[in-house]
């Protein structure tokens, strides 16, 4: 897969695995990770059916031989992929309480301008508090229901979630593990891709992190880095440097 140049676009304004809600019921999806994969050198509601495999997981991440073949091949959906923590909030240390939020300027204003181009606003975000034992699962859909909660006096909302609750030294031996989803390895914008039918090629993603970036290069995503100020003027300067069309 071809890398895509790393861009990093500033603002004008400087200050300082698998369960299904989307759209009209926003979708909160964790992986389920299947054993570490060695990488060639030099890529609404919570769900009824949500099972836990032997080691944290359920289904694989990409079962391949059980789905692609039920699923439409072209992708027609384009999407804005977000991190979270000092992206959307102010990265406060393993935040899981919806009172410890706190919006970063434009945030919500740049996912109401994305649901408005008619792009999916989806979450992509390592939780790794959750294997070393700082808190539950549970807390990590808990802040998502309560951001779009929040967004919904705004017009705005979340399409859907997608976050990885593992770390290879975890203290909680279900979510101790390297897995394939935590950023910067490409799993869940790979399963987010797959499951929504997004188009790549039509899709960014942003983040404050240099992992974003490549996580987003990895998965054949365009990936801005973001530093800081509105980010409502970053996703339009994107957007349109990037040159992909807003409807």
């Amino acid at each position: 897969m071809e890398n895509k140049e790393r861009e990093v676009i500033p603002s004008q304004v400087q200050s300082h695995d698998l369960q299904g809600r989307t759209s009209d019921t926003p979708s909160a999806s964790r992986c389920s990770a299947p054993p570490p994969v060695v990488e060639a050198a030099g890529n609404g509601k919570p769900p009824s059916q949500r099972g836990e495999g032997p080691q944290g997981g359920g289904s694989p991440l990409h079962d391949i031989s059980n789905r692609t073949t039920k699923l439409p091949r072209v992708r027609q959906r384009k999407a804005v992929f977000f991190d979270r923590d000092g992206t959307l909030n102010v990265d406060v240390h393993y935040l899981h309480r919806p009172e410890d939020f706190e919006w970063l300027p434009g945030a919500r204003e740049a996912i109401k301008y994305v649901n408005d181009a008619g792009y999916l606003a989806i979450v992509i975000t390592n939780q790794s508090g959750v294997a070393r034992g700082y808190f539950p699962e549970s807390d990590v859909l808990r802040v998502y229901d309560w951001m779009n909660e929040d967004l919904e006096s705004l017009g705005a909302h979340l399409d859907a979630l997608y976050y990885c609750p593992h770390h290879p030294h975890g203290s909680v031996p279900e979510y101790t593990k390297d897995c394939t989803c935590r950023k910067p390895k490409p799993g869940l914008v790979l399963q987010a891709i797959e499951e929504h039918h997004i188009d790549p090629a039509a899709s960014v993603l942003i983040g404050d992190g240099d992992r974003d970036v490549e996580c987003a290069e990895r998965a054949g995503v365009r990936g801005v880095k973001y530093e800081g100020g509105s980010l409502l003027e970053v996703v339009k300067r994107a957007l349109h440097l990037f040159s992909i069309p807003s409807n």
